[in-house]
């Protein structure tokens, strides 16, 4: 009884380790992909699900605001826009845009910082990211 008991026990170790390595029902979560406006131009890969987490210089105080100009929001959803100031400082924060993959394509992502009543103006700042969202 004993040598059945360890021939079970360990087919069920296998079988346990077999489904963690394949990823079944043990997946790890999707870490968030973080790019700055100073890496502008630069291709990022997304598997679905992820979210891609822009971080821009936020001139708000000025009049001046991200707007997203170059987007397929059914590959890419915008989220909600976040501040960060680091503490102990009177300014330079920073906007986070946040976007979540949804499904496989290719987008150009493009936002530009304006003052919204000087449509006519070209924009303050202008950065594009090439964003890949791979098949699951």
């Amino acid at each position: 009884m004993s040598s059945t008991r360890t021939v079970l026990h360990a087919a069920l170790l296998a079988a346990v380790s077999l489904a963690a390595s394949s990823g079944c029902g043990f997946s790890q979560p999707l870490s968030d992909v973080s790019v700055e406006a100073t890496e502008s131009g630069k291709a990022v890969t997304l598997g679905p699900g992820q979210t891609l987490l822009i971080r821009l210089p936020d001139r708000g105080g000025a009049g001046f605001s991200w707007q997203v100009e170059g987007n397929d929001p059914a590959v890419l959803a915008p989220g909600a826009a976040r501040f960060e100031t680091p503490p102990g400082t009177a300014g330079g924060s920073t906007q986070i845009l946040p976007f979540k993959a949804l499904k496989a394509g290719r987008v150009e992502l493009t936002l530009k910082s304006r003052r919204p009543w000087e449509r006519d103006q070209p924009p303050a700042q202008t950065v594009t990211f090439i964003v890949t969202v791979t098949a699951p």
